[in-house]
């Protein structure tokens, strides 16, 4: 949790780290907000020397695993894939497409595959492959159990 002024905090917590591993957690810990607000400017910092090429992927894989960010990553992640693609090694590349399972719907399985066909990535084709079965399998898993889990929910969770 946490508004503009604790993102800007934590901001500056990054720029004055003693080591890079305080540093990466600090930078880690700006994928976490929940404000879209904080959110978009997080986004924006990816695109920004601020925000080292090295880290870049890090930075996006923290905010598609958030709830409250997965969808504006992503919907930022197509809009600006030109310019990312340019600041993200490939090894970083490849891990950002096997976040995008965390998008979780059919709808954005579409999307991913359709998204990243069209813009493929060298050293990606295996990791969307992954991202791929990682949404049919989540998809499976929902099918099988949510009666199960809904039936349970309903008679040990208080209305």
């Amino acid at each position: 949790n946490g508004d503009a002024s604790r993102f800007a905090r934590l901001r500056a917590a990054v720029a004055d780290a003693k080591t890079p591993q305080e540093r990466r957690r600090f930078q880690l810990a700006l994928g976490d907000f929940r404000d879209a607000g904080v959110i978009g400017h997080v986004l924006d910092l990816t695109l920004t020397p601020e925000v080292p090429t090295q880290d870049v992927g890090f930075v996006l894989m923290r905010l598609m695993a958030n709830r409250a960010a997965r969808e504006t990553a992503w919907t930022f992640v197509q809009r600006e894939w030109e310019k990312l693609a340019k600041r993200l090694p490939p090894m970083m590349a490849s891990r950002l497409i096997e976040s995008t399972a965390a998008l979780q719907t059919r709808e954005h399985r579409r999307e991913v595959a359709t998204f990243f066909r069209a813009h493929p990535v060298e050293t990606g084709t295996r990791a969307l492959r992954l991202a791929l079965e990682r949404f049919d399998v989540n998809e499976e898993l929902r099918r099988r159990a949510s009666k199960e889990l809904r039936a349970w929910l309903g008679a040990h969770v208080g209305s």
